[in-house]
């Protein structure tokens, strides 16, 4: 028999205008991720996400594989990212999941484990902490959510808009996380290991503080491929798939 498993994406940017990113998340949802006990989507689930009531037909089979899954016996676990910050537990009911806050620490098969979109320790991406900060402000989110559905609609496809033409000039991965400022923060709240996505890089790090081991995992986005963790209570594994046909 083999151990339980907990599993962890992030960056999917699933979006219309991505169906076939769409069709391989269904994919790994209906084909790899039932052998985890958990799945955890680390934020930028959705490339924006703007309210419960604006219309997401296109991403029906999507909800409709996450409630498989989730009926199946796999807890799915969905943080918010910078894309899809309005998110809440009321998101998650559609295919009942669990609403996970960013910095959320988790006992991870033994190991006390700092689960984080990544976003707010690129210290140095400066324009982008500022927009983080604006959207941290919870009177700015409920103002946001009460503007009429036309509104918020259109707010979106200029923000998608203008990010696509920012991800002409750069990419999300030229920023990396200050690892200085993180260390300090899992040193204050006693973390052996943390998980993240955002830098859009898969990766996984060690480092030693005093006699102390600390791991850093970082998920990829999904584009022509895709790299998923898979954490045991033995081993810790970043694995690749391709997807076959990427718009």
């Amino acid at each position: 028999m083999s151990e339980p498993a907990s599993f962890f994406v992030a960056d999917t940017h699933l979006e219309a205008d991505q169906l076939d990113i769409c069709a391989a998340f269904c994919d790994f949802l209906r084909k790899l991720a039932p052998e985890a006990e958990a799945l955890y989507i680390l934020g930028d689930f959705l490339e924006f996400y703007v309210g419960q009531d604006l219309p997401m037909t296109w991403a029906d089979p999507v909800w409709q594989a996450l409630s498989d899954l989730s009926n199946a016996g796999t807890k799915v676990y969905v943080m918010p990212g910078n894309r899809d910050f309005l998110m809440d537990q009321s998101f998650c009911d559609r295919f009942k999941g669990h609403y996970l806050p960013d910095n959320t620490v988790i006992d991870l098969y033994g190991k006390r484990t700092l689960l984080t979109h990544g976003d707010r320790w690129c210290i140095e991406d400066r324009a982008h902490q500022r927009f983080r900060r604006i959207t941290d402000l919870s009177l700015l989110r409920k103002g946001f959510a009460r503007l009429p559905s036309s509104v918020r609609q259109k707010m979106a496809e200029r923000l998608r808009l203008k990010s696509k033409q920012k991800h002409r000039k750069r990419q999300v991965k030229d920023f990396d996380l200050d690892w200085a400022s993180l260390l300090a923060f899992m040193q204050e709240i006693d973390c052996d290991w943390v998980i993240h996505g955002h830098t859009h890089q898969a990766k996984k790090l060690s480092h030693m503080d005093g006699s102390r081991e600390r791991k850093r995992m970082v998920v990829s986005d999904w584009g022509e491929e895709y790299t998923y963790l898979k954490v045991t209570a033995s081993d810790e594994k970043l694995i690749t798939k391709h997807i076959a046909s990427v718009s």
